[in-house]
């Protein structure tokens, strides 16, 4: 595949191998996309400075319960951000938890600006996304967002060591 273009509200397909088999995906936004990735991981990373208040939204439908769940967020020293993050933190583990049975990991960093979404099969990862769409309604549907949706398991690698700094 190399890598495909995603961009809110532009239709887009690509097939990717997971495990040696073909997974068709056919998505409109990134929310779609991200939701199709996670039914097929068994695990992700998704590292992201500004997050849903609700997360059932996006796992909503989704057969999650064996998935592994690592966040990366941000949170202000001051400002509205230390008043409002800890809600979408707990929205988030507490929707994985109702779904898993397990508290996901979840790690700040205050300086972490970008948006680096990988999702793994077993201990390879099969996709990532690099994008400049914040894990919210607004970034993966409504806003005028654009990434690159990746397969290479060696970049896949490096970009899950650089969210993880």
């Amino acid at each position: 595949m190399g890598y495909v273009v995603v961009t809110n509200g532009a239709p887009a397909s690509t097939t990717l191998l997971v495990d040696t088999v073909a997974q068709g995906l056919q998505f409109t936004d990134h929310f779609s996309l991200i939701r199709q990735l996670v039914a097929i991981c068994d695990g992700s990373l998704l590292a992201t400075p500004f997050l849903y208040e609700d997360f059932t939204v996006l796992f909503e439908g989704l057969a999650i319960s064996r998935v592994e769940f690592e966040l990366i967020s941000s949170c202000a020293k001051r400002g509205q951000d230390q008043l409002k993050k800890p809600f979408c933190l707990r929205s988030f583990g507490r929707v994985i938890r109702a779904a898993t049975g397990r508290w996901p990991v979840i790690h700040l960093n205050e300086a972490l600006h970008s948006k680096i979404y990988v999702f793994r099969k077993g201990a390879r990862p099969f996709a990532g996304l690099v994008t400049s769409a914040n894990l919210t309604a607004a970034g993966l549907s409504r806003n005028h967002e654009t990434g690159l949706l990746l397969d290479d398991a060696e970049q896949l690698e490096q970009l899950a060591a650089v969210a993880r700094r």
